[in-house]
């Protein structure tokens, strides 16, 4: 729950054709997002995606969102890294389509932490990580606990 307890939020952007097929992302207050189609598209190299930034939104929520449950459930962990791919396919109906997302968390608890909380921890992200919950396609989440590819509960 947000600290203010607030209802709602507004997240605001604004993307300005800058010739070709570029464009910038505008966030008030902060550098721009250089932006173009992805090169097998027709777009330049060197410049960020849609698809991409669709991808590191998902993963960087479940890094938000893992980070946040961790302190509540005062977990401790030495690393975390999230990782994140999306697949396009072609859709029937015309157009293309994400057909599923795949995020890696790879967690390192210290040693000796044999109560470790991280499947909990990674079962409550995939369910309260408000990006991935908007999300049409299947979304697989794999956890690496310690180096350990390890099992955890979906619902």
């Amino acid at each position: 729950m947000c600290p203010d307890e607030a209802v709602s939020h507004e997240f605001k952007v604004a993307i300005k054709w800058s010739g070709e097929r570029l464009a910038d992302i505008n966030l008030e207050g902060r550098p721009a997002l250089p932006l173009s189609s992805p090169e097998v598209f027709g777009g330049q190299a060197g410049y960020y995606t849609p698809q991409e930034l669709f991808v590191s939104s998902i993963a960087a929520c479940y890094m938000t969102t893992s980070l946040s449950i961790l302190r509540k459930m005062r977990q401790t962990i030495d690393a975390l890294v999230i990782e994140g791919a999306g697949v396009i396919e072609r859709d029937p109906e015309g157009g293309w389509r994400f057909s599923e997302i795949v995020v890696k968390m790879n967690v390192r608890v210290p040693d000796g932490d044999t109560t470790t909380k991280i499947p909990r921890v990674v079962k409550l992200t995939k369910k309260y990580c408000m990006i991935a919950r908007v999300v049409s396609c299947p979304i697989r989440l794999e956890l690496t606990l310690n180096g350990k590819i390890t099992p955890f509960l979906e619902e």
